[in-house]
Protein backbone atom coordinates (compact mmCIF):
# COMPACT_ATOMS: atom_id res chain seq x y z
CA UNK A 1 0.00 0.00 0.00
CA UNK A 2 2.84 2.22 1.20
CA UNK A 3 4.85 1.83 -2.66
CA UNK A 4 0.91 2.83 -4.19
CA UNK A 5 0.91 5.77 -2.18
CA UNK A 6 4.52 7.08 -2.69
CA UNK A 7 4.92 5.60 -6.22
CA UNK A 8 6.50 8.83 -7.51
CA UNK A 9 9.21 8.94 -4.18
CA UNK A 10 9.58 5.23 -4.92
CA UNK A 11 10.88 5.68 -8.97
CA UNK A 12 12.68 9.12 -8.09
CA UNK A 13 14.74 6.46 -4.75
CA UNK A 14 15.62 3.38 -7.47
CA UNK A 15 16.04 5.71 -10.62
CA UNK A 16 19.80 5.86 -9.78
CA UNK A 17 20.06 2.27 -9.35
CA UNK A 18 18.17 1.73 -12.64
CA UNK A 19 20.38 3.73 -14.28
CA UNK A 20 23.61 1.79 -13.48
CA UNK A 21 21.91 -1.11 -15.86
CA UNK A 22 22.56 -1.25 -19.41
CA UNK A 23 19.57 0.39 -21.42
CA UNK A 24 17.84 -3.05 -22.26
CA UNK A 25 17.82 -4.06 -18.50
CA UNK A 26 17.15 -0.81 -17.42
CA UNK A 27 13.78 -0.71 -19.63
CA UNK A 28 12.77 -4.02 -18.31
CA UNK A 29 13.41 -3.61 -14.61
CA UNK A 30 11.60 0.25 -15.24
CA UNK A 31 8.79 -1.67 -17.30
CA UNK A 32 8.51 -4.61 -13.92
CA UNK A 33 8.65 -2.08 -11.58
CA UNK A 34 5.75 0.10 -13.17
CA UNK A 35 3.66 -2.81 -13.35
CA UNK A 36 4.09 -4.43 -9.92
CA UNK A 37 3.09 -1.26 -8.55
CA UNK A 38 0.08 -0.79 -10.16
CA UNK A 39 -0.94 -4.47 -9.74
CA UNK A 40 -0.01 -4.09 -6.03
CA UNK A 41 -2.57 -0.96 -6.42
CA UNK A 42 -5.55 -3.24 -6.91
CA UNK A 43 -4.93 -4.91 -3.50
CA UNK A 44 -6.71 -2.13 -2.50
CA UNK A 45 -6.98 -1.80 1.51
CA UNK A 46 -4.15 -2.99 4.06
CA UNK A 47 -6.92 -5.33 5.44
CA UNK A 48 -7.02 -6.86 1.67
CA UNK A 49 -3.14 -7.10 1.29
CA UNK A 50 -3.13 -8.85 5.18
CA UNK A 51 -5.40 -11.44 3.47
CA UNK A 52 -3.63 -11.83 0.06
CA UNK A 53 -0.39 -12.48 2.47
CA UNK A 54 -2.34 -15.04 4.67
CA UNK A 55 -3.73 -16.52 1.45
CA UNK A 56 0.09 -16.69 0.15
CA UNK A 57 1.15 -18.48 3.77
CA UNK A 58 -1.38 -21.02 3.54
CA UNK A 59 -0.89 -21.89 -0.14
CA UNK A 60 2.59 -22.18 0.90
CA UNK A 61 2.04 -24.31 3.88
CA UNK A 62 -0.50 -26.63 1.95
CA UNK A 63 1.90 -26.80 -1.01
CA UNK A 64 4.89 -28.43 0.80
CA UNK A 65 2.74 -29.91 3.08
CA UNK A 66 1.68 -32.04 0.04
CA UNK A 67 5.58 -31.98 -0.87
CA UNK A 68 6.44 -33.85 1.94
CA UNK A 69 3.79 -36.42 2.31
CA UNK A 70 4.72 -36.97 -1.19
CA UNK A 71 8.72 -37.76 -0.09
CA UNK A 72 7.39 -40.35 2.11
CA UNK A 73 5.31 -41.96 -0.66
CA UNK A 74 8.38 -42.01 -2.87
CA UNK A 75 10.57 -43.17 0.31
CA UNK A 76 12.81 -39.90 -0.87
CA UNK A 77 14.39 -39.11 3.23
CA UNK A 78 13.85 -35.78 3.20
CA UNK A 79 12.31 -33.04 5.86
CA UNK A 80 9.68 -30.86 6.07
CA UNK A 81 12.11 -27.46 5.46
CA UNK A 82 13.08 -29.73 2.44
CA UNK A 83 9.56 -29.45 1.21
CA UNK A 84 9.64 -25.85 2.13
CA UNK A 85 12.96 -25.23 -0.06
CA UNK A 86 11.47 -27.41 -2.79
CA UNK A 87 8.66 -25.03 -2.76
CA UNK A 88 11.26 -22.13 -3.72
CA UNK A 89 12.74 -23.77 -6.89
CA UNK A 90 8.74 -24.72 -7.88
CA UNK A 91 8.25 -21.01 -7.60
CA UNK A 92 10.73 -20.31 -10.01
CA UNK A 93 10.22 -23.06 -12.34
CA UNK A 94 6.62 -21.70 -12.86
CA UNK A 95 8.02 -18.25 -13.36
CA UNK A 96 9.14 -19.26 -16.50
CA UNK A 97 6.48 -18.70 -19.15
CA UNK A 98 5.13 -22.07 -20.27
CA UNK A 99 2.03 -23.72 -21.53
CA UNK A 100 0.26 -25.00 -18.43
CA UNK A 101 3.42 -24.50 -16.64
CA UNK A 102 4.69 -28.29 -18.08
CA UNK A 103 8.85 -27.98 -18.39
CA UNK A 104 9.85 -25.30 -16.01
CA UNK A 105 7.76 -26.74 -13.25
CA UNK A 106 9.43 -30.68 -13.90
CA UNK A 107 12.49 -29.14 -14.40
CA UNK A 108 13.09 -27.38 -11.51
CA UNK A 109 11.03 -29.86 -9.50
CA UNK A 110 13.58 -32.43 -10.40
CA UNK A 111 16.67 -30.14 -9.92
CA UNK A 112 15.61 -28.94 -6.69
CA UNK A 113 15.46 -33.14 -5.56
CA UNK A 114 18.61 -34.07 -7.07
CA UNK A 115 20.45 -31.34 -4.93
CA UNK A 116 18.78 -32.30 -1.79
CA UNK A 117 19.99 -36.32 -2.96
CA UNK A 118 17.19 -37.46 -4.57
CA UNK A 119 17.97 -39.99 -7.33
CA UNK A 120 16.77 -38.35 -10.87
CA UNK A 121 14.70 -41.07 -12.02
CA UNK A 122 12.55 -40.50 -8.38
CA UNK A 123 13.00 -37.09 -8.71
CA UNK A 124 11.66 -37.48 -12.58
CA UNK A 125 8.40 -39.24 -11.11
CA UNK A 126 7.68 -37.14 -8.09
CA UNK A 127 7.91 -33.85 -10.29
CA UNK A 128 5.26 -35.42 -12.34
CA UNK A 129 3.25 -36.48 -9.66
CA UNK A 130 3.59 -33.29 -7.57
CA UNK A 131 2.45 -31.26 -10.78
CA UNK A 132 -0.40 -33.51 -10.92
CA UNK A 133 -1.46 -32.97 -7.34
CA UNK A 134 -1.03 -29.31 -7.57
CA UNK A 135 -2.68 -28.42 -10.80
CA UNK A 136 -5.95 -30.91 -9.48
CA UNK A 137 -5.99 -28.80 -5.86
CA UNK A 138 -5.82 -25.68 -7.72
CA UNK A 139 -9.15 -26.74 -10.19
CA UNK A 140 -10.56 -28.02 -6.96
CA UNK A 141 -10.14 -24.62 -4.99
CA UNK A 142 -10.97 -22.84 -7.90
CA UNK A 143 -14.60 -24.30 -8.29
CA UNK A 144 -14.91 -24.32 -4.80
CA UNK A 145 -14.29 -20.17 -4.92
CA UNK A 146 -16.39 -19.74 -7.87
CA UNK A 147 -19.67 -19.38 -6.44
CA UNK A 148 -18.18 -16.44 -4.84
CA UNK A 149 -17.23 -14.92 -8.07
CA UNK A 150 -20.94 -14.62 -9.03
CA UNK A 151 -19.60 -15.90 -12.53
CA UNK A 152 -21.06 -19.23 -14.03
CA UNK A 153 -19.25 -22.07 -15.15
CA UNK A 154 -21.77 -21.85 -18.31
CA UNK A 155 -19.57 -18.02 -18.66
CA UNK A 156 -16.27 -19.69 -17.78
CA UNK A 157 -16.69 -22.29 -20.67
CA UNK A 158 -18.19 -19.41 -23.27
CA UNK A 159 -14.93 -17.25 -22.24
CA UNK A 160 -12.70 -19.73 -23.51
CA UNK A 161 -14.48 -20.84 -26.25
CA UNK A 162 -14.24 -16.92 -27.39
CA UNK A 163 -10.21 -17.13 -26.71
CA UNK A 164 -9.96 -20.02 -28.58
CA UNK A 165 -11.82 -18.03 -31.62
CA UNK A 166 -9.38 -15.17 -31.35
CA UNK A 167 -6.54 -17.64 -32.24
Amino acid sequence: ILLVLFQEKFIRLIEPILGLLPNILHDWAGNFLSSFIKSMGLVGSLKNLLLLTLSSIVMWFFYASCGYLLFQCFSIPLTALHAITLEAFVTLGVAIPTPGLVGGFHLFTKSGLVLMGAAPVVAAAFAIMFHFIQVSCAALFGLIALPSTRISLKEVKNSMKEEVNEQ
